[in-house]
């Protein structure tokens, strides 16, 4: 099968080698580590099981890497009619011309070894030494065995030893950007002094390995793997038999600008450049398949992995989120199809889906009596930690700490009740009683005001929206419900151990003073009267 890294077809004209015709097409490898990929796809147009990769060197020797194949291999016309076409020989009288198939070859001058070696059999007892000089002249050879059929490509490399480490890492970086999805194993050795010191297996299947929801779809010879975009935007990677033909974060526009996605088509090709792959008919349809594949399968693909996630207690889900928030600008998804993590399990489940909650979401940083309430009473209670998605996605929601409030009563002691008897008794004699008093323990919004109006909770009370009504008033007036959590109701309690009166008489001032009930007449007799208690005198 013909390589789709060599385009163009033979040229008749005669050039010389010597001139600039063999130094122009190596310019056009921008990456000299490009040569794996070049002799790594000749091994696997040879049909071979398997390639190996090995770098050896030893201190003081030239560094020699070794390509080798168990294909098919070449003989003696393979060899001189299409692999050395573009070098002269220095053995034999010939015309020097240029054909499609050693384009990719002349790939490895590109790290200027002193020597290129192939040895190569078709396995018919023969095999064939080739010696490629970096003058760019060659011998060939005919040398007996050659039982088993392959061919081994080495570059033979004078490199300062401390080199080397850097040599065989970008080699292996190299291999995995080239290769890493090619259909045939590739396995990479590093050998010191003939021991091998590393082995490693570059080859891998055709996924993305981060992505928390992908699709892989296979129609009329194309394959291709769909994901969400990841943090650095969408991804494109077009790939023939698993090697690279060319890879890029540029938008491609609509549906694709929100995903990433992998192209196999034994049908694409490199532009004769080779540093892109060619925009012809396959090109088209390969990327109209990611478009519908992303449509059809990826969306609800994704939708339902965020279902699953939200029954969990994982990040998952969150990120999962965040992922398709990201991508909502060119997918066509609608929030109101994701499901939301509740705060907690509500008859067995987590999950809800957005649109099935309606206008009843609420969020909630914790889970607490309020957020209790607010589920018995048909509340859906979620996670504050996605407040921005929804913002983004512009749904509807209210927060349960800044929307709410819950009262529960307080079982009260002696203490508490003779406090409760004096305030009562001070306030009347201050300005007015309230209908009722009641001492309470408050969660939400109102929980950061020490008094609030409303009527003592049997067991528990909701109330949505801010408490603000006078507890003085002339007409339907409200009880006035004290929170334990303030400071002032907090130590008039404590107070109250030793001493009710004072410690009444001090919370009537303070209540006075916080809804504006206080004269100075009013203020002198609560003082006055505080004073008396604690001298044990009568005002």
């Amino acid at each position: 099968m013909a390589s789709p890294y060599r385009a163009g077809g033979p040229r008749e004209d005669e050039v010389e080698v010597e001139g600039g015709i063999v130094d122009d097409l190596v310019q056009q490898f921008a990456d000299p580590l490009a040569f794996y990929r070049e002799l790594v796809q000749n091994a696997i147009d040879a049909e071979t099981e398997e390639v190996v990769v090995t770098v050896q060197y030893a201190p003081g020797q030239p560094v020699v890497i070794s390509v080798t194949d168990r294909g098919e291999g070449m003989d003696q016309e393979v060899l001189q009619e299409k692999l050395l076409v573009l070098f002269r020989s220095g053995k034999e009288d010939r015309d020097d011309k240029i054909g499609k198939f050693g384009v990719g070859f002349v790939s490895v001058l590109a790290m200027d070894p002193e020597r290129v070696t192939v040895r190569t059999s078709k396995g018919k007892g023969t095999s064939h030494v080739l010696h490629l000089h970096r003058d760019h002249s060659y011998e060939l050879f005919e040398a007996g065995g050659g039982k088993r059929s392959g061919t081994t490509v080495s570059l033979t490399i004078e490199m300062d030893d401390g080199a080397i480490p850097d040599l065989v890492k970008r080699s292996q970086e190299a291999l995995a950007r080239w290769c890493r999805y090619a259909r045939t194993p590739i396995h990479f050795r590093e050998v010191r002094q003939g021991d091998v010191v590393s082995e490693s297996r570059i080859d891998r299947p055709l996924r993305f390995d981060d992505a928390e929801v992908q699709v892989t779809h296979f129609e009329g010879g194309t394959r291709v793997v769909v994901a969400l975009q990841d943090a650095q935007g969408s991804y494109a990677g077009f790939f023939n038999q698993g090697l690279l033909l060319h890879e890029t974060r540029s938008p491609f526009g609509g549906i694709l600008d929100g995903v990433r996605f992998i192209v196999q088509d034994a049908r694409l090709e490199h532009t004769l450049s080779r540093d892109d792959v060619r925009r012809d008919g396959a090109f088209r349809r390969a990327l109209r398949l990611v478009e519908r594949v992303a449509e059809k399968q990826l969306i609800p693909a994704a939708l339902m992995k965020l279902a699953e996630h939200a029954e969990t207690t994982t990040p998952d889900h969150a990120r999962l989120m965040a992922r398709l928030m990201a991508a909502m600008p060119a997918l066509p998804v609608d929030p109101r199809d994701f499901t939301l993590r509740q705060l907690v399990p509500v008859e067995g489940k987590r999950g809800v889906r957005i649109r099935d909650a309606r206008k009843r979401l609420v969020l909630a940083d914790r889970s607490d009596a309020l957020t209790q309430a607010l589920i018995g009473e048909g509340w859906v209670v979620v996670s504050g930690a996605i407040r921005r998605v929804l913002e983004q996605a512009e749904l509807s929601f209210k927060s349960s700490h800044g929307h709410f409030t819950h009262l529960s009563a307080v079982k009260t002691t002696p203490a508490d009740e003779a406090l409760l008897a004096s305030l009562a008794d001070q306030l009347e004699a201050a300005a007015r009683r309230p209908s009722a008093l009641a001492l309470v323990d408050v969660v939400g919004f109102g929980e950061r005001l020490p008094y609030l109006p409303g009527e003592p909770p049997s067991g528990h009370t909701l109330h949505e929206g801010a408490l603000d009504s006078d507890p003085f008033r002339l007409v339907s007036r409200p009880g006035l419900l004290l929170n334990t959590a303030g400071g002032p109701v907090r130590e008039a309690r404590r107070l109250a151990e030793s001493d009710p009166q004072v410690a009444a008489a001090l919370l009537a001032r303070d209540i006075l003073l916080a809804h504006g009930r206080l004269d100075a007449s009013a203020d002198a007799g609560l003082t006055e009267g505080a004073l008396a208690e604690v001298l044990g005198v009568t005002p």
